[in-house]
């Protein structure tokens, strides 16, 4: 019984510690700029922009994609804009291209809308596909949208010196747990 409970909290322990490993330093495969403060992206109605990103594809590990930065609706008009933002990725499994929901926004003119953090559109998908996109439109006739910021794509792995110190403790923990006899 004491050592069925001994494997019950390692497999615990080891559980918890893989769930809370890091993404490895220096796996961020990619990290694109979208115009700049000085130069902004510039969105319109009728003209959606669609920009690709080759990638390293790797079949074992899932990859986020995320966008941080700043909308502005600078339409001359005061009009509001719906503005829509969403990813895409090749797809090993379909042979074509997957989509994530649209992340959509409605900008008032002048007021700028700042995307980071938790406010940050965000998407995670099972695999590291071997090109990944960000698309930006207007819905509508209005708004003229300028974007700057940086298009984050990241394989997330495991840090191996978490998994490491999981398995450590676990070994540690079993050398000096002594099941006691009656």
């Amino acid at each position: 019984m004491n050592a069925h409970r001994l494997l019950v909290f390692l497999a615990a322990t080891l559980l918890v510690a893989v769930g809370a490993a890091k993404p490895a330093a220096g796996q961020i495969i990619g990290i694109e700029p979208i115009g700049d403060p000085l130069a902004p992206l510039i969105v319109v109605p009728g003209q959606p922009i669609n920009m690709f990103f080759p990638n390293i594809a790797d079949p074992t590990h899932p990859k986020k994609m995320t966008f941080e930065g700043t909308l502005i609706n600078d339409d001359p008009l005061n009009h509001d804009a719906e503005f829509h933002l969403w990813f895409d990725w090749d797809d090993a499994a379909t042979g074509g291209i997957s989509t994530s929901p649209p992340f959509i926004y409605t900008l008032p003119a002048g007021v700028p809308e700042k995307l980071g953090g938790a406010t940050a559109p965000m998407w995670t998908i099972p695999y590291c596909p071997p090109r990944v996109s960000i698309h930006f439109e207007i819905v509508g006739p209005d708004g003229v949208v300028a974007v700057n910021g940086l298009f984050t794509h990241e394989c997330i792995i495991p840090e191996p010196g978490s998994l490491a110190l999981a398995f450590a403790a676990c070994a540690g923990l079993a050398a000096f747990v002594r099941p006691r006899r009656r």
